[in-house]
C-alpha cells in the first residue's frame, strides 16, 4: 500500500470540448474512448465518439479483476478480440470482464481495437491496519493508467480523447490534491485520461450522461421538480417506472421521495450542444435496441436495468414533455434511479470541482 498522496490532479476540460474533438477527428484520425466507469459506459462512449464525428474510435474498458482471480499487482491493459458471432451474448456480470467490449468490437467496424484495463485497489484509509481491505487507489495506480492511456493515445496515433460515465458520480469523490488515495474507479479514469491528454497535447472531453440514471446519486433537479410537481398537483406530472420487461410504465403519483446524496448542482450548467446530444441519443437508442435484439430471452431481463437500456427507454417520454422516470431497483447501489425529463436524457460537460 502506497502512503503517498496521489500525483497532482488536472482538471478536465469545460465546456467547448466538442468543437475541438470534432475539428480534431474530422479527417479521420481515431479518438481514444474511455469507459470511465466500466461496463454500461462502453456502450455510451461508442455512441458519443460517433456523435462528435469520429469515424475509428479506439475503446478503452476499465474494471476490476474478474471475480476469483489473482489480480494483478498494478493496473493491466489487455487487448481485447471481437467476439466470435457464436460467442455468448453478454449479460449482467460484464463490469469485471470484457464480453460487452468484446461484442460491441464484433459487431462495430469503426471500433477496430479495444482494451480492457485491469485496475485493482491497491490503497486503504490513513491509520488502517496492515490487513484492512483495500478501499481505493494510489498515486501509483493513478501514474500507470495515465501512462496507459498516454500509450494508447500515442500507439494509435489518436487525435483526441472522449469519456463518458453514466449517471454523473464521477464527480462525488474527487478528493482534494494532496488527499490519500482516490476512492472510486471512476475518478481515478476520469484524472488519469485528463493528464494523458495534456501529456500527449489532444483535446478532450469528459462527459456524464443522464445524471443520477445510474443510482449512486441523485441531481438536484429532482427535488426541485418534485415540490413544484406536489404544489400544483401531482397527478398532472406523470410518473413512469422501469417494468423487468424494460418498458416505462405509468404508476400513480406523486413522484417518489429519493433518500440519495446529490450531485454537485455546477454539473449540471454545461450541457453539450443540442445536436450532439441528439445525435449521441440516436446512437445510443441504436446500439440498446440492438443489444437487445440479440440478447436471448432469458437474458433480455438482465439488460432492463442496466444504465443504457435505461436512458434509451426514457429518450421519447422525455422529449414528449414533462414526467418522472423511476429505474429498476439496482443491487450493487441497493437504490434505484429518480429521474425528470428535464435532464433524464442530458450530456453534461464534467467539472472537477
Amino acid at each position: 500500500m502506497s502512503s503517498e498522496p496521489p500525483a497532482k490532479r488536472p482538471k478536465p476540460p469545460l465546456p467547448g470540448g466538442c468543437a475541438a474533438v470534432s475539428k480534431a477527428v474530422a479527417g479521420g484520425a481515431p479518438v481514444l474512448a474511455v469507459a470511465l466507469g466500466g461496463g454500461s459506459d462502453v456502450v455510451g462512449v461508442l455512441a458519443l465518439a460517433r456523435a462528435l464525428g469520429a469515424t475509428r474510435a479506439i475503446l478503452v474498458q476499465p474494471g476490476s479483476p474478474a471475480r476469483g482471480t489473482e489480480a494483478p499487482p498494478t493496473p493491466q491493459l489487455t487487448k481485447v478480440e471481437a467476439a466470435a458471432a457464436d460467442a455468448e451474448h453478454p449479460g449482467g456480470a460484464f463490469y469485471d470482464n470484457a464480453s460487452m467490449l468484446s461484442y460491441l468490437l464484433r459487431l462495430a467496424p469503426d471500433a477496430p481495437d479495444g482494451y480492457y484495463l485491469t485496475q485493482p485497489k491497491d490503497a486503504a484509509p490513513p491509520g488502517a491496519d496492515a490487513d484492512a481491505a483495500k478501499k481505493g487507489f494510489s498515486s501509483a495506480s493513478l501514474a500507470s493508467t495515465t501512462e496507459a492511456y498516454a500509450s494508447l493515445l500515442r500507439d494509435h496515433g489518436c487525435a483526441a480523447l472522449v469519456g463518458l460515465d453514466f449517471g454523473g458520480d464521477v464527480v462525488l469523490d474527487l478528493e482534494p490534491e494532496g488527499a490519500p488515495y482516490i476512492s472510486q474507479r471512476d475518478g481515478l479514469n476520469l484524472l488519469a485520461a485528463a493528464a494523458a491528454a495534456a501529456e500527449v497535447e489532444v483535446p478532450a472531453l469528459f462527459v456524464a450522461a443522464s445524471p443520477g440514471v445510474d443510482a449512486a446519486a441523485v441531481a438536484p433537479e429532482y427535488d426541485v421538480r418534485r415540490a413544484a410537481a406536489l404544489e400544483e398537483g401531482a397527478a398532472e406530472v406523470p410518473v413512469l417506472e422501469m417494468s423487468a420487461e424494460g418498458a416505462l410504465e405509468k404508476i400513480a403519483g406523486p413522484a417518489p421521495e429519493c433518500t440519495l446524496r446529490a450531485l454537485p448542482a455546477a454539473l449540471l450548467g454545461a450541457r453539450v450542444p443540442p445536436a450532439v446530444e441528439k445525435a449521441y441519443l440516436d446512437g445510443l437508442c441504436t446500439l440498446t435496441e440492438r443489444i437487445l435484439g440479440d440478447a436471448p430471452a432469458a437474458k433480455r431481463a438482465e439488460h432492463a436495468s442496466k444504465t443504457y437500456a435505461t436512458v434509451a427507454a426514457a429518450v421519447a417520454p422525455a422529449a414528449a414533455g414533462e414526467c418522472f422516470i423511476i429505474g429498476q431497483f439496482r443491487g450493487g447501489e441497493k437504490a434505484r434511479c429518480h429521474l425528470h425529463s428535464s435532464f433524464a436524457v442530458g450530456l453534461y460537460a464534467v467539472v472537477a470541482d
